[in-house]
């Protein structure tokens, strides 16, 4: 077989210190996907609303960002409108802005890491008229 002079001999990676996501997994069935559950919404008046995310799992790698995103549509994601609130593996507070009166919303939060972005449960809500 040939490897054309490449040490193809296995050894270790350390990935230590990764926290500026330096390593990405190639595998990813060798990780766990970061689990999270949206924050139930509070403080809901007719132009916003207050929500949040609990990171239940962290996946060994930094978030790069995390919030939560909100639709008047099922299923809302970072294509549509969301908030971003900071990259740590931390819980976090979220205020959903520049909604519509007397209006169905869904919110979920959101984690995005070097290998995609994961979302929590879906929550839905109406603004006051």
């Amino acid at each position: 077989m040939l490897n054309y002079s490449f040490d193809c001999s296995p050894g270790n990676v350390n990935v230590g210190g990764n926290l500026d996501n330096n390593y990405c997994f190639q595998d990813l069935s060798l990780r766990e996907d970061p689990d999270q559950t949206t924050v139930p919404i509070t403080a809901i008046t007719s132009t916003e609303a207050k929500s949040g995310g609990m990171i239940t799992s962290n996946s060994f790698v930094k978030a790069q960002s995390k919030g939560v995103c909100w639709s008047t549509s099922p299923n809302p994601s970072i294509a549509g409108t969301f908030s971003e609130n900071g990259n740590w593996n931390d819980d976090y507070d979220s205020y959903i802005y520049n909604l519509t009166p007397n209006t169905t919303y869904y919110v979920r939060a959101y984690m995005k890491d070097c290998n995609g972005v994961y979302y929590g449960n879906e929550i839905s809500f109406t603004t006051k008229p």
